[in-house]
């Protein structure tokens, strides 16, 4: 009893010794709050320079055709789609510490029945700026290889575009648009 009794007396005495503007610490502000959820994007931007390295046994490159690509990133993916043609490759691995970042993606082409054929492509994209992230570089360095391959069994010989198996290459320069 007297344990309870001394305990309360000193409760009542820290307690005298406040009015009530004291605080313990402080209490802090309070958070700036999240993004939402959301991620960054679309980012727009702009291929130039387009050099087509060696062949293009695919005829699938044109140098002097305009490219626009939309950029998201959402956490450690990455994607990027060309705007005319929706052709997209992404990442499931990026950081936003990286200098360089490759992209890939497939897409089945069956339009021409019975031909059907896959397009394989991959980009090395490099900062031009590797002290900040892509999303805040001006421009980035891109090597493009495609790869086309049949998956029916030679159906498509004359109706395809070209014969298969077949590769092109392009290097170009990616410019964001607005700048960041």
């Amino acid at each position: 009893m007297t344990r309870i009794f001394l305990t309360i007396a000193m409760a009542a005495a820290v307690a005298m010794g406040c009015d009530s503007t004291d605080t313990l610490g402080g209490g802090g502000n309070g958070g700036a709050g999240g993004m939402g959820g959301g991620g960054i994007g679309p980012l727009t931007w702009v291929g130039s320079e387009i050099t087509i390295v060696g062949t293009d046994e695919c005829m699938f490159f044109n140098e002097s055709e305009a490219l626009t690509f939309e950029m998201t990133i959402d956490g450690t993916t990455l994607t990027l789609m060309d705007t005319d043609t929706s052709l997209t490759v992404s990442t499931d691995n990026y950081f936003d510490t990286a200098d360089e970042v490759t992209l890939t993606g497939s897409t089945e082409n069956a339009n021409f029945d019975p031909c059907v054929v896959m397009l394989d492509d991959a980009m090395q994209l490099g900062l031009d700026n590797t002290e900040v992230s892509i999303d805040q570089n001006t421009t980035l360095s891109v090597t493009w290889d495609h790869v086309e391959e049949e998956l029916s069994t030679d159906e498509c010989l004359g109706v395809w575009f070209n014969d298969l198996p077949c590769a092109g290459e392009v290097t170009m320069t990616l410019t964001q648009s607005p700048a960041p």
